[in-house]
C-alpha cells in the first residue's frame, strides 16, 4: 500500500501554494507543488499542516491529488472570504498563521476554512506579486500597513475598471467595424460615443505612429485583443471607418519626424518674424550692395510657396551683369538658437503629394525669407560679368538686397511675359555654354521628366510626366549649379569646411544610345556613390572641381551651414564651424536627409499604389529592365517613368533586358506598397502569361 503524504500551504515568492511533502532535512523539505514542479523549500516557509492527507506517488499523480483535495476541501468551505473585511478585523504588525486567521473568519480552524482562506489569498495577488492585504512573515501573515494598502487598492480598483472600460469598448468597437466592413459609407467611428472617445484615440495613434506612439503598450494591448496586431490593417479600417482621415500619411509618425513646431520654437520664429527689417540700415550697416531697381525674378514650380532663389540681369558699361540670388537666412535665423537647433534636426523640408513638412515655420518663411515678389529680401548673391561671347568672367560673392520684380512658372518661360523674353532670350545660350562646359568636364547630362503626383478635391491621386526641357529648366538648373560650384571653390579656397559633395570615380555611361528607352534606367545604374567630405573633392557627374550645396537654405540645413561659412568668409571674421563641428554635422544631416527622401519616395510609392489600383483592366506598355529570372526581375513604365518589379513568368519564357513586354496589375496594396503585375505579351513572351511579385515596390 503506498504511503500517505502530508498537505502543507507553503510561500514561494510571496504565493501561496498547496504541496505536499515527499521527505527533507531539520531545516529544508521536498515538496510536490499543485502543478506537479518537484521544489526544495525552507521548513519555515511552511505556513500550515493540514490534516488531510494523500497517497503517494509520482509527480504527476501527487499534482492530481492534490487539485481532488483542494476541490473537496473548497466544496466543503463555510463560505468565501472577503479578504478586505479580514484585513479591517486584524491588528496591525501582528503576525497571524493562517488557522488563526481561518478561525477569526470562520469561527474555527478548519482545513475547509484554510483552503477557503489559501484560495481567496492566491485570487487576490497581481501577477508574481503576493496578495497586497498582506505580507508573508516567518510563521504565518501580517497585514499590510494602512497606507500601502489603500495605495494598491486604489490602483488596483481603478485597474479593474480600466478593465471593464475596454471590455465595453471591445464590445462597441467590434460592432462599429462590423459596420464599416459591411457599409463603404458607414463611418461609425467618427463620432465616438464619449466614454469610447479616448480608447478609440489611442488606437487611432498606434495605427499612425505604430511603436512610436505615446501608449505603445496599451495600444498593443487594445489593438490585439481586436485581432488587429498590424498598425496598417487597424489604418485602414480607422480611415475606412471615419475616425482617420483617407489617405492618411502614417510615414513621418512612425520615423518620429516631428510634424507641429514647438511652442519655444514658433514663438521664436513669430518674434523674428514680426521685427521689420530696415533695408536702409541694412545696407548701411552691413555693407550690403543694393540690387533694388535692377530686374530681378524667380522662376519656380507654379506651387512653390518657399523660394530660395531668383537672379538679376541688367547691362552695365556695355556689358551684360548677372546676379544670382539665394536667400539669406543665416542673417535671420540666430546660429544656436532654439530655432537653428530644431531645424537641425529636422535637417531638411520633406515633400509628400499634397502636404509638405518643412524645415522652418512657414510663419518665418513668408514674412522674412522667401523671395516673393514685391519685397525687400537680404540675399547672398554671385555676381559676375557676361563676356561677349557668352562666357563668365570671374565673379564674386557678395552680400546684398534683392527685390523680385516678378515670379515666373517653368511653363510661362516657353511663352515669357514681353518685359522678360529679352532676359530669357539672353540667358539661353550662357546655359547652354555652362552645360556644354560640364559635359566636356565628363558630365552625364540626362533630360528626364518629372513625375507628378497631385490629388484632386475628391482625394484621387493623377500621375502626369512634367517636361525638364524648359528654358527656364535650363537656366535655373546651370544658374544653381554654377553657383553651388563657386561656393564651394569659395570656400576650398578660403579653407573653410563645408559638407561637399564628392565623387571621385569616373562616371560609367550607358553603352546604349540616348534615345534607347532604358538609357536612363542603365545611366543611373552607372552614377558613381556620392560621398560627403569635409574637404573639397570633384563631382563627376556635374563634372565640377568642388560643389557645395547652397542654394536653399530655406530647406536644407546643409546649405544654411555652407551660408553661415561663406558669411564668415565675406566679413573676415573666424567661422561658424570648425572642421571637426562640419564633420559630425555631416554624418548627422546625411542620416537624417536620407530618412527624409526615404519617406518621400514611400508616400509616392502610396498614390503610385493608388494609381494603379485604379487601373487594373489597363494594359501597360513596358520594357523589361532586368530579366524575371529567378524572380527579380523589373519592368520599366515609360507612361511613368518608373521601374517596378517584375516576377518569373509562369510558364517560364525568354525575357531578356530590353524586351519590350505588356503588364496588367494583378493585386496592388497601396498600404504595403507592394504590386502584382500580370505579363499579357511582348515580343519575347510566347503567349500571355502570369507574372507576379509581392515585392515592394523600389
Amino acid at each position: 500500500m503506498a504511503e500517505s503524504l502530508e498537505v502543507v500551504t507553503f510561500e514561494r515568492r510571496g504565493r501561496l501554494s498547496m504541496g505536499a511533502l515527499k521527505g527533507g532535512g531539520e531545516k529544508n523539505a521536498r515538496v510536490v507543488d499543485d502543478l506537479g514542479e518537484t521544489l526544495k523549500v525552507s521548513l519555515d516557509k511552511v505556513l500550515h499542516r493540514f490534516r488531510a492527507r494523500i497517497e503517494d506517488g509520482d509527480a504527476r499523480e501527487v499534482k492530481e491529488r492534490l487539485k481532488a483535495l483542494e476541490g473537496e476541501l473548497l466544496a466543503g468551505a463555510p463560505g468565501a472570504v472577503d479578504l478586505d473585511l479580514l484585513w479591517d478585523s486584524l491588528e496591525d504588525e501582528r503576525v497571524y498563521s493562517l488557522a488563526q486567521l481561518a478561525e477569526l473568519y470562520f469561527g474555527e480552524a478548519t482545513d475547509r476554512g484554510v483552503a477557503a482562506l489559501v484560495r481567496a489569498l492566491g485570487e487576490g495577488g497581481d501577477g508574481d506579486e503576493p496578495p497586497y492585504h498582506f505580507r508573508t512573515r516567518p510563521g504565518g501573515l501580517a497585514r499590510t500597513d494602512r497606507e500601502t494598502f489603500e495605495k494598491i487598492k486604489a490602483r488596483l480598483d481603478g485597474e479593474r475598471r480600466r478593465r471593464e472600460r475596454e471590455a465595453a469598448f471591445r464590445v462597441w468597437f467590434e460592432e462599429s467595424a462590423r459596420a464599416a466592413r459591411k457599409n463603404d459609407g458607414a463611418r461609425p467611428f467618427e463620432k465616438p460615443p464619449e466614454e469610447q472617445a479616448e480608447h478609440l484615440h489611442v488606437l487611432a495613434d498606434y495605427a499612425l505612429a505604430g511603436d512610436r506612439s505615446q501608449q505603445a503598450a496599451r495600444a498593443r494591448r487594445l489593438a490585439a485583443d481586436l485581432g488587429l496586431s498590424d498598425p496598417d490593417e487597424l489604418l485602414v479600417l480607422l480611415e475606412k471607418g471615419g475616425c482617420l482621415a483617407r489617405d492618411a500619411n502614417e510615414l513621418p509618425h512612425r520615423a518620429g519626424v516631428p510634424i507641429v513646431f514647438s511652442h519655444r520654437v514658433r514663438a521664436e520664429a513669430e518674434s523674428i518674424a514680426q521685427a521689420p527689417f530696415d533695408p536702409s540700415r541694412a545696407l548701411e550697416e552691413e555693407k550690403r550692395v543694393d540690387f533694388r531697381g535692377k530686374p530681378t525674378t524667380a522662376i519656380d514650380d507654379a506651387t512653390t510657396e518657399d523660394v530660395d532663389d531668383g537672379f538679376s540681369l541688367w547691362e552695365e558699361g556695355g556689358e551684360l551683369v548677372l546676379a544670382v540670388h539665394i536667400a539669406d537666412v543665416a542673417r535671420t535665423v540666430p546660429q544656436g538658437s532654439d530655432l537653428d537647433e530644431d531645424a537641425k534636426r529636422r535637417a531638411t523640408t520633406i515633400y509628400f503629394p499634397g502636404q509638405t513638412i518643412p524645415m522652418l515655420p512657414p510663419v518665418l518663411q513668408r514674412a522674412r525669407l522667401s523671395l516673393d515678389a514685391g519685397v525687400d529680401r537680404p540675399v547672398v548673391s554671385f555676381v559676375t560679368r557676361i563676356r561677349a561671347d557668352g562666357s563668365l568672367a570671374p565673379g564674386k560673392f557678395a552680400r546684398g538686397i534683392a527685390r523680385v520684380d516678378r515670379r515666373l512658372t517653368y511653363d510661362e518661360t516657353l511663352a515669357p511675359p514681353e518685359e522678360w523674353r529679352e532676359p530669357l532670350r539672353r540667358l539661353e545660350p550662357v546655359a547652354a555654354r555652362l552645360r556644354a562646359a560640364r559635359a566636356s568636364a565628363g558630365a552625364l547630362l540626362l533630360e528626364l521628366p518629372d513625375l507628378k503626383i497631385t490629388i484632386d478635391s475628391s482625394g484621387e491621386p493623377h500621375l502626369a510626366l512634367v517636361s525638364s526641357d524648359t528654358p527656364g529648366h535650363r537656366i535655373v538648373s546651370e544658374l544653381m549649379v554654377l553657383y553651388n560650384h563657386e561656393l564651394g571653390g569659395a570656400l576650398r579656397d578660403g579653407r573653410l569646411a563645408a559638407i561637399f559633395r564628392t565623387q571621385r570615380d569616373a562616371v560609367a555611361k550607358p553603352a546604349v544610345a540616348p534615345d534607347d528607352p532604358l538609357y536612363a534606367v542603365r545611366a543611373r545604374r552607372g552614377l558613381p556613390p556620392t560621398t560627403l567630405e569635409v574637404d573639397a573633392g570633384p563631382h563627376r557627374t556635374l563634372g565640377v572641381d568642388a560643389y557645395v550645396q547652397g542654394s536653399s537654405p530655406i530647406r536644407r540645413y546643409g546649405d544654411l551651414v555652407a551660408q553661415r561659412q561663406l558669411a564668415s568668409l565675406l566679413a573676415g571674421t573666424a567661422p561658424s564651424y570648425s572642421k571637426e563641428d562640419v564633420r559630425a554635422l555631416s554624418i548627422e544631416l546625411e542620416r537624417a536627409e536620407r530618412n527624409a527622401r526615404r519617406l518621400e519616395a514611400e508616400r509616392d510609392l502610396y498614390w503610385i499604389c493608388r494609381w494603379l489600383d485604379h487601373r487594373r483592366k489597363e494594359v501597360l506598355p513596358g520594357v523589361v529592365s532586368r530579366s524575371p529570372e529567378g524572380g527579380r526581375g523589373l519592368v520599366y513604365l515609360p507612361g511613368i517613368h518608373m521601374e517596378l518589379p517584375l516576377g518569373e513568368p509562369e510558364p517560364p519564357v525568354d525575357l531578356p533586358e530590353g524586351s519590350p513586354v505588356h503588364v496588367v496589375v494583378r493585386r496592388c496594396s497601396a498600404r504595403r506598397r507592394t504590386v502584382t503585375f500580370a505579363c499579357v505579351g511582348g515580343e519575347g513572351a510566347a503567349s500571355p502569361s502570369s507574372v507576379s511579385t509581392d515585392s515592394p515596390v523600389p
